[in-house]
């Protein structure tokens, strides 16, 4: 797993200088709770986030721009030269550019074993496909397909891959009651599905663990890279995470949920293991279940 950096570690006391979330906190800025519904994921991310990085692209796409490119020059545009961020209770200050590089080792080294394994990987929740990217690169042989919910994320991946025949991304929503995508796999084959930073979206997970499932005879293991907000503590940084969590209406019910489903079991649980964000980190969980009959 990766590892911090043996210098460049900050103190709690330095965290309001990187986030302005300590401040809105006390009272120092303007702090509204979030409601996260259908109309604030479409105006946050269709409207604004991957509208624009689809602009970026088309206005730039004749010289040949890059998936990293698009992340690197649009995506990531607001952020600064350093970032804070976190690995498990500690925080170091490191450049951005050496923060995404983490942030893509981490992806790698979860899922480059079970990726190895599986005929196929399925990213639910998959953005412009960005993860499905770097797997693809270090599995040429396997075939990709991500699900997405906004649509001017799925035309833009459709226009980046359209010359990359592995990468297949199409419209998805985890509220539906059956899911398309992995309807259409083939049954007999072997499909690693994850997510990552996706299901932080759905104040309550129930509908995805009720769903999954269901496609047991289609799944190897199921992975998810996402925030926790029940492991987080009692310390000072784990009651700022919770806070965090609760002001944006995060999930909070991921990891309860799939403990208590019966056909589920939790192989790995591992916590707050990196945070491109210090007060929303990336945990770890990969689960299986038994098929059905």
């Amino acid at each position: 797993m990766i590892v911090p950096p043996s210098q460049k570690r900050l103190s709690l006391n330095e965290l309001p200088r990187w986030s302005n979330w300590l401040g809105r906190f006390l009272g120092v800025g303007p702090l509204s709770p979030i409601r996260r519904t259908r109309e604030k994921i479409d105006a946050e991310y269709d409207k604004d986030k991957y509208a624009s990085c689809l602009a970026y692209y088309r206005q730039h796409a004749q010289e040949g721009i890059t998936v990293d490119q698009v992340r690197k020059e649009w995506e990531m545009r607001a952020v600064g030269s350093e970032s804070c961020v976190s690995f498990g209770d500690e925080l170091f200050l490191l450049s951005s550019s050496e923060s995404l590089t983490m942030n893509d080792q981490l992806l790698l080294e979860v899922l480059g074993p079970l990726a190895a394994q599986a005929d196929s990987v399925v990213e639910l929740g998959c953005g412009y496909g960005h993860n499905l990217w770097l797997l693809a690169q270090q599995f040429p042989g396997k075939t990709f397909f991500g699900g997405e919910y906004s649509p001017q994320a799925v035309t833009l991946a459709q226009e980046l891959y359209r010359n990359n025949p592995s990468i297949h991304v199409e419209q998805f929503n985890f509220y539906d009651p059956t899911y398309p995508i992995l309807d259409r796999l083939e049954k007999g084959r072997r499909v690693l599905v994850f997510t990552r930073h996706a299901i932080e979206q759905l104040p309550s997970a129930a509908n995805v663990c009720l769903v999954l499932p269901k496609y047991a005879d289609r799944m190897t293991a199921v992975v998810h890279l996402e925030p926790l907000y029940e492991t987080h503590g009692e310390s000072l940084l784990a009651l700022l995470r919770k806070r965090y969590t609760e002001m944006n209406d995060y999930n909070r019910d991921l990891l309860p949920l799939l403990r208590a489903n019966p056909a589920v079991t939790v192989q790995e649980a591992q916590m707050n293991v990196f945070g491109l964000n210090p007060l929303n980190p990336t945990s770890v969980i990969r689960w299986i279940c038994a098929p059905h009959g």
